[in-house]
């Protein structure tokens, strides 16, 4: 049966609103009524960005170490609590939460914005560069309602925003890579330098981190070119010249090894019941029929069930009569139905 006219636009306006709301929500303190149900993975929510730091299961509970490295894991923000956020993780084995502080997040620009150098040299008028909305960045510095921040992508930008623009979550979207407006491309080197005139004393406005090609406008001749890059996350425009000296870049390191990985013992049906601890509050569940080194604790009808995470193995609790009869939560329809079946 044909849905009425007007109904499509009127579901879209509604996801936007209720994106809107969580986007607003993170930047202040909140609670989700079902965590559990919270955690369901979905296209049009939020999305924000931490470090693997130091996370708990619960606020009070045990400590999780970090592995280390820089480089971000997306998450979805679905608590708050002062300086602490709920974090919705959305792995290929489980959805669970964890708390954390607020300092591990990479910080997300709101709206787009034009990024304000500090002048170390001669800038021209033509020299700019733009975050967009979603771009994820370092905040370096604070100076009265602007912020300094850093965004490592395919070129690095450092320059000042306005603290207004900048929050935990934003309007989750698809990455888009490079877009050319029709000008000949240039292979150029990890730490080439987009200058702001051309001349090498001249303002830098991006330095090249992993990407590998600019555009060239227009040929500003005694080996200088008038150059732009676009992309998802930003646009450039400046100068640059084969023969001007690289600049260092930063890059985003990967996690350190994780310890030792769990030895599963036994396979856990799809959709089981993550708790905490043994006897505490739910946090999550599995997704799929997956391994997981289980082990009876002495609270009858308990285990501790390890699983494999980006930190290294976490400890969870789960119920049930048996192995393979735990008790589950995943709301209907978000994980594969289990093929595993009671003797």
């Amino acid at each position: 049966m044909p849905a009425p006219v007007g109904s499509t636009e009127a579901g879209s306006a509604a996801v936007k609103a209720e994106t809107a709301k969580r986007v607003l929500q993170a930047n202040h303190d909140f609670t989700v009524p079902d965590p559990v149900a919270a955690l369901v993975a979905d296209d049009s929510a939020t999305m924000s960005f931490m470090n693997l730091g130091r996370v708990q299961l619960e606020i009070g509970g045990s400590m999780i170490e970090s592995p280390g490295g820089t480089k971000p894991l997306r998450v979805m923000v679905i608590g708050r609590q002062g300086d602490h956020v709920r974090a919705a993780v959305d792995l290929p084995t489980a959805r669970f939460s964890v708390w954390t502080t607020a300092n591990q997040f990479y910080s997300v620009l709101q709206n787009e914005q034009s990024v304000q150098f500090d002048a170390t040299g001669p800038t021209g008028a033509l020299a700019s560069a733009t975050l967009h909305e979603g771009a994820r960045v370092r905040r370096l510095a604070r100076r009265g309602d602007y912020t300094k921040v850093r965004y490592v992508g395919a070129m690095q930008i450092e320059g000042w925003v306005p603290e207004s623009a900048l929050g935990l979550a934003v309007t989750a979207r698809r990455a888009t890579g490079r877009i050319s407006r029709g000008h000949r491309a240039q292979h150029v080197a990890p730490g080439a330098v987009v200058r702001a005139d051309t001349m090498w004393a001249s303002t830098p406005v991006a330095v090249v981190a992993s990407g590998y090609l600019v555009d060239l406008v227009k040929d500003r001749k005694d080996g200088w070119w008038e150059v732009e890059y676009l992309d998802g996350d930003i646009e450039v425009h400046g100068f640059w010249s084969r023969t001007s000296p690289p600049a260092s870049v930063v890059v985003e390191r990967e996690a350190d090894p994780p310890p030792p990985l769990v030895t599963p013992n036994e396979t856990i049906p799809s959709g089981t019941c993550l708790h905490s601890q043994i006897e505490s509050d739910q946090v999550g569940y599995v997704v799929g029929d997956v391994g997981g080194e289980l082990v009876a604790s002495s609270v009858p009808g308990w285990w501790s069930l390890a699983l494999d995470t980006p930190w290294g193995p976490i400890t969870f609790g789960v119920q049930g009569p048996s192995a393979i009869e735990l008790v589950a939560c995943a709301p209907p329809n978000t994980v594969p139905p289990t093929k595993l079946t009671v003797p």
